[in-house]
């Protein structure tokens, strides 16, 4: 049966910067959509990491923790380029090779690699590969397992550079010592959801039948990820990335400290940023960018719209 090999670069718009200049090497680190303090980190580095700054964080909070940190201002031609390469290394490998966004691939393993030391070998000489192709500071986690979805949360159990295999026998030993939210697609609400219909765990997760699961996900969805765990190929992560999603948007209501033209201006870019990574996670672009506001008249509670 086919195999699939998980491969996400780490800190991967950060780490290109740091290959590009010696001199940001081994300092924290983060690029943003633009050189501003209302903007948010699109990528940090691990030195970055490690004082406790984070995707998302604003840059002035960025600052705030780190005085010595780096700001990058995104050079997505710059990211596409080593993208481009990172893929002709990994057709080397692969009989296919499927970017699911600019730094994560899913890759098929050949037959000929038919026992699990064939294919750490495998794996360990596709990093050495990539990192001598693409330059040091360019590093990945891998993840091997029956699936895509099993391979990503291989991959996530050991970073940076981290490599983890998962066998059918490893399952579901494997993904029980897992927090619910360690599973991709699960997020906060998703939990919460799932907590609602008893499922509190891992553990929990896997004991469910398929009509819980459709129940706890409210449609088919549910029941894809029942033979999803189970390693199946046909109901798989990014199985439906072909589907075409019409639109893509995030909301928030301003706090009262943000409701100035600078604080709205950096919550429309933490907004934006957001669909930027989704738009990635599907392989999709924009057509069309829309701004919708609502606001209400101060004396008579009239709710107006704008966009």
């Amino acid at each position: 049966m086919a195999r699939c090999f998980f491969l996400d670069m780490n800190s991967f718009y950060a780490s290109v910067e740091q290959q590009e200049d010696a001199s940001l090497r081994g300092r924290p680190l983060i690029v943003a959509p633009l050189l501003s303090d209302s903007t948010c980190a699109i990528a940090v580095s691990s030195e970055a990491k490690a004082v406790g700054i984070k995707t998302g964080m604003s840059v002035r909070e960025a600052r705030r923790r780190c005085p010595r940190l780096n700001v990058m201002a995104a050079r997505p031609g710059v990211y596409l380029d080593y993208h481009a390469r990172l893929v002709e290394v990994l057709n080397g490998y692969f009989t296919r090779v499927q970017a699911l966004s600019v730094d994560e691939m899913a890759c098929w393993i050949s037959r000929l690699h038919d026992s699990r030391g064939a294919e750490e070998r495998l794996a360990r000489e596709v990093k050495r590969s990539v990192q001598a192709s693409l330059g040091p500071c360019l590093r990945c986690s891998a993840g091997i397992a029956p699936n895509v979805f099993l391979a990503k949360v291989a991959s996530d159990r050991e970073k940076p550079d981290g490599l983890t295999i998962y066998e059918a026998a490893d399952l579901p030993g494997a993904l029980l010592g897992l927090r619910l939210k360690d599973l991709p697609g699960i997020g906060a609400r998703m939990a919460a959801r799932l907590e609602a219909h008893g499922i509190m765990t891992t553990t929990a997760l896997w004991a469910a039948s398929r009509s819980e699961l459709r129940a706890a996900w409210g449609g088919v969805v549910g029941e894809r990820w029942w033979y999803m765990l189970r390693g199946s190929l046909e109901a798989d992560y990014g199985a439906n990335q072909s589907a075409v999603r019409k639109s893509v948007g995030h909301s928030h209501v301003l706090p009262p400290e943000f409701r100035t033209q600078a604080g709205a201006q950096e919550i429309a870019l933490r907004l934006f940023a957001k669909c930027l990574q989704r738009l990635r996670a599907y392989g999709q672009a924009a057509a069309r960018v829309e701004v919708r506001a609502l606001y209400r008249e101060e004396r008579h509670f009239t709710t107006y719209g704008w966009k």
